[in-house]
């Protein structure tokens, strides 16, 4: 059985009035390998932090029992 480390339930991001992130839901998965491709602004940092758990208006984000995690810039 495949170990869920991370979920994103309707996440919600905004700066001002601009809307970065509306209604994501993602779930990461033991073993996954993941790449996040977009142009300047389309929000691929703050997703990052928003996983990393540093960043969100709303939703919910669910990890794994004694997962670490590690932000690098």
């Amino acid at each position: 059985m495949v170990r869920e480390l991370v979920r994103l339930d309707e996440i919600h991001r905004t700066f001002g009035p601009l809307t970065i992130l509306e209604g994501v839901n993602l779930r990461i998965d033991e073993g996954d390998r993941i790449g996040v491709v977009g142009h300047n602004g389309a929000g691929k940092t703050t997703l990052l932090r928003t996983i990393s758990n540093q960043d969100q208006d709303m939703g919910d984000i669910t990890f794994a029992p004694g997962l670490r995690l590690a932000f690098l810039t």
